[in-house]
């Protein structure tokens, strides 16, 4: 049987207890067939229209050069990172996360693996309370 499709995976599994996110809002991730009225590509949304967004992450446990990702999440609203008084991340949790490997070639001929992440949520580890006034917690 192949498979065939986003693949269902824990985070223990993909990355261990957490991994790191920068604090703050998150971007909308780009649907790069559609445009807005200004011209820029519109956000993209998954087939029954729930808005995705980009959260970039740290990988702390990954080898060099590889720490930094972006999962996309499936979400009606936008997700919000609290920022932690005593470190410049936020340690967070995927809820529904999914990978897709594919074949990157970046014009070179010599393709290599990567990976596209999903998840239907995001979660701080412990909860955190923002430095900024009216901030959520």
């Amino acid at each position: 049987m192949a498979i065939s499709g986003p693949i269902a995976i824990s985070m223990e599994s993909a990355f261990g207890a957490s991994v790191l996110a920068f604090p703050g809002p998150v971007d909308p991730a780009p649907d790069w067939d559609r445009r807005d009225a200004d011209g820029r590509p519109a956000q993209a949304v998954t087939d029954d229209g729930v808005p995705v967004w980009q959260v970039r992450v740290i990988d702390p446990t990954a080898r060099r050069g590889q720490s930094e990702i972006t999962v996309k999440v499936s979400s009606t609203t936008m997700p919000m990172i609290p920022e932690l008084e005593t470190a410049p991340f936020t340690p967070v949790v995927f809820e529904g996360l999914t990978v897709t490997p594919y074949v990157r070639d970046a014009g070179t001929g010599r393709g290599r693996i990567a990976y596209s992440w999903r998840a239907t949520g995001v979660v701080p580890v412990g909860g955190g309370t923002s430095r900024r006034a009216g901030g959520e917690s």
